[in-house]
């Protein structure tokens, strides 16, 4: 080992535990390096998504409706897009297009499923549809009728 490797124990579930061993087997690697490479894979991913949050913090926002050019009747929470969401859409084949489209529409009712993944101490979450994250934040309004 190298000094600059560190020691620790991980409880990994039995089913990824098994997965794990088998992709080590084929690949002829070790479960550390396996993990060694997944690990900073998965924070770089969460860099890359925070990033994006605040590169587009100053972007006027879009409501879903403009955006798909569609008059549906909003339902429990207003979705709301960057500008340069749009402009991602166009580089994306458009079967895709629709399947994000339609996994976003499902968090307008349930916007903390249990596959969502939030970043730690924010509102910020991430989901996936397929090879594609799909990034948001959570803004609670509160409207007082007087």
């Amino acid at each position: 080992m190298s000094e600059a490797t560190k020691r620790s124990t991980v409880y990994f579930k039995p089913e990824i535990y098994r997965a794990l061993r088998l992709k080590a087997a084929v690949t002829n690697r070790s479960l550390s390096d396996l993990v060694n490479e997944a690990v900073p894979h998965a924070l770089r991913e969460d860099q890359e998504d925070l990033a994006a949050f605040e590169e587009r913090i100053a972007e006027p926002t879009l409501s879903y409706e403009v955006l798909l050019k569609n008059s549906e009747p909003m339902a429990s929470f207003e979705i709301l897009f960057k500008e340069s969401v749009a402009k991602d859409f166009q580089h994306l084949p458009n079967k895709d297009v629709k399947r994000i489209l339609e996994r976003i529409e499902a968090l307008r009712n349930d916007p903390r499923p249990a596959s969502c993944e939030k970043f730690s101490a924010q509102e910020r979450y991430r989901v996936r549809q397929r090879d594609y994250r799909i990034i948001y934040k959570i803004m609670l309004r509160l409207h007082t009728r007087v």
